[in-house]
């Protein structure tokens, strides 16, 4: 508690003329406890601070954060007001005959600020500002304001009274809540530190590195006490508990991958600790009767719709998280390797090899040895089904084999399954002729391979000798780097093309949906088409066609193809060419969009139809635009 607040308290009792002493007994603590109060040594709990308001009668701001003089003050002048003020005596309140002493004609009614009725003996107090309040002779009463409900028997003991949540007590909880419970006063802290240091000097489960996760103990254990206690669910401490569940997964068993999702369980637990907490304290209606005055107290019912369905939606969802974290725990975890020779005569090559519902990375390597093989990696961690450990090659007609190295069945939702599949190639595979041809032809030795597969990565970083490579794949990202060959051809419905350090007479390059990056690439014919996304390829190109149908494409030739072929369906091409150049003729066809060149050409490009010079060469870019842009930009 700060100096202030303390000074407060002090100034209110000093100005109420009690002790230390009398304003101890009234709220039932020692002096010692109100001699720290005001000493700015301790706090007074929320209870306290309801009952001393009421000492003073006032309410907790009041009390807090009020001048107390002012305050005082102002309600002693409202009390004198209130009993200077009579009104015209109704027929209940006749002057006694016979010069009686009749109780009742002391009675007086006042209605200055409310209602107010003294008989001498009972007082009932009811006014918008001050609430009810009802002051028995016998030293029992009723207080009904804004700070809650305080019912207290002749005997000084509360009866009734509401907490600083607004929930509603009776005098047996009241007297539960008060008890001391012994299991709150057993020294838990004092486990966790033996436990640290004992762990941690023997070694236990990991030593240091874990050991102070015993500290995670105390607010547990004295959460679930007193949730026991006062039978409150939402009183353990849970997040707590789902952190100290997480680490121990994570440190123990290296599952911090998915046990994360324990953290969405939160919001669900605390939405069915309210439900069951609401059964266990309904706040019902009181009726509260004392000497004849009675009060009806109906605690607020307010409508949440919107967030109670946003709560069980989600509960249902960290639910269903929750099931399929815990079913990862349970699956098979581990790593395995498998190494398959290809069978292939001397006379019956492969020239194809697809990839059965391939998934993962696949990587072409040259092969050590003097025969083909693959090497086969899996790793696998929550992983729920049968598992195939085996690499099967099924051959159906000469020259293509399928190559299936996937599970039989299962899945893994929140694990992980990373597969690879390295296949090393050696002379006896991939030159070999094509019996799918005429009998009578010869092999010319050209060396070619097909490679088809479902998604994942297909990389082949180094110059195998092949002369033809063609690649069809369904979804994934294409890496060739450091070829050289005839013929390479790239067939992506979606994903993205890398190409380094490459040298061919023919590429061609089909995504559909997703990127090209070409860096360093010598090629005598450049062949294009990108669907949606960004091509960007930099090198040496003779002869350049590109197709774009949305996005952008970016072509930076070193040298200055002799023929361009540039179909723009809609998007934006930049062709940069050196400005070297001796001279190129532009001819072009626009439905709509635009041509800018940041060369001086002989004619504007801004008909629909036409050609441009500029200086004089043998160099031809044919372009034609349904819509978007095209930019010939000088690089310098």
């Amino acid at each position: 508690m700060n100096i202030e607040t303390a000074n407060i308290l002090l100034q209110y009792r000093k100005k109420s003329g009690l002790s230390q002493e009398e304003l101890a007994s009234k709220i039932g603590v020692s002096r010692q406890a109100v001699s720290k109060w005001e000493r700015a040594e301790a706090s007074p709990d929320t209870d306290n601070l309801i009952l001393l308001a009421k000492v003073y009668g006032v309410t907790l701001d009041e009390l807090l954060t009020g001048d107390p003089e002012e305050i005082l003050n102002r309600n002693k002048q409202d009390l004198e007001d209130n009993k200077t003020e009579e009104n015209t005596q109704t027929d209940t309140e006749k002057e006694p005959e016979n010069n009686e002493t009749d109780e009742k004609s002391k009675a007086k009614v006042s209605f200055k600020n409310g209602i107010h009725v003294d008989d001498g003996k009972d007082k009932v107090d009811i006014s918008f500002r001050n609430g009810i309040h009802v002051d028995s002779s016998d030293g029992a009463k009723v207080h009904i304001d804004r700070n809650g409900i305080n019912v207290v028997d002749e005997s000084g003991k509360q009866k009734v009274y509401t907490d600083e949540n607004g929930h509603i007590y009776g005098d047996k909880d009241y007297k539960k809540n008060g008890k001391k419970n012994p299991a709150m006063e057993f020294p838990i802290w004092l486990v966790s530190v033996v436990a640290f240091f004992l762990f941690g000097f023997l070694d236990i489960l990991g030593g240091w590195v874990t050991s102070w996760l015993w500290f995670l103990i105390i607010p547990l254990y004295y959460t679930t006490v007193k949730a026991i206690q006062k039978k409150k669910v939402n009183i353990f401490c849970y997040p707590v508990f789902i952190t100290w569940v997480y680490l121990v997964l994570g440190l123990y068993t290296n599952l911090w991958h998915p046990m994360w999702l324990l953290f969405l369980t939160i919001p669900l637990f605390y939405y069915i600790a309210n439900i069951i907490d609401s059964k266990n304290h309904p706040q019902e209606d009181i009726n509260i009767e004392q000497d004849g005055y009675s009060a009806t107290v109906e605690p607020e019912k307010e409508s949440h719709i919107f967030r109670n369905t946003i709560i069980i939606v989600g509960s249902i969802f960290c639910a269903f998280l929750l099931i399929l974290c815990i079913s990862s725990v349970f699956g098979q975890n581990g790593k395995f390797t498998r190494i398959t020779k290809f069978n292939c005569n001397a006379n019956d090559g492969i020239h194809t090899i697809d990839l059965k519902n391939g998934s993962g990375d696949v990587n072409f390597y040259k092969s050590p040895t003097d025969y083909s093989y693959i090497e086969y990696n899996c790793e696998y961690r929550g992983y729920l089904g049968s598992l195939n450990k085996d690499t099967k090659l099924t051959k159906y007609y000469a020259g293509f084999v399928n190559i299936t190295a996937n599970p039989n069945s299962g899945f893994c939702l929140f694990g992980y399954f990373n597969q690879t599949t390295n296949i090393y190639l050696a002379d006896d595979v991939y030159y070999k002729y094509d019996k799918s041809k005429k009998s009578s032809s010869v092999y010319d030795g050209t060396k070619y391979l097909t490679i088809k597969t479902g998604s994942g990565s297909v990389s082949m970083k180094s110059d195998l000798g092949i002369n033809d490579i063609q690649l069809d794949m369904s979804s994934g990202d294409c890496d060739f780097s450091n070829l050289k060959c005839k013929s390479l051809r790239t067939y992506i419905s979606s994903g993205s093309v890398n190409l380094v350090n490459l040298t061919c007479d023919e590429l061609k390059t089909n995504v559909s949906s997703g990127s090209i990056d070409g860096n360093n690439v010598i090629a005598k014919s450049l062949d294009t088409v990108s669907g949606s996304g960004d091509t960007t390829l930099q090198g040496d190109f003779s002869k350049t066609k590109v197709k774009v149908s949305s996005g952008s494409v970016e072509i930076n030739s070193e040298s200055v193809p002799k023929y361009s072929d540039i179909d723009i369906s809609s998007g934006s091409v930049d062709y940069i060419i050196p400005d070297t150049i001796t001279g190129f003729k532009l001819s072009y066809e626009k439905s709509s969009g635009s041509i800018d060149s940041e060369f001086d050409l002989n004619n504007s490009l801004d008909n629909d139809k036409g050609t441009a010079t500029y200086k004089k060469g043998s160099n031809k870019i044919n372009a034609k635009l349904s819509s978007g842009s095209l930019d010939l930009v000088k690089y310098k």
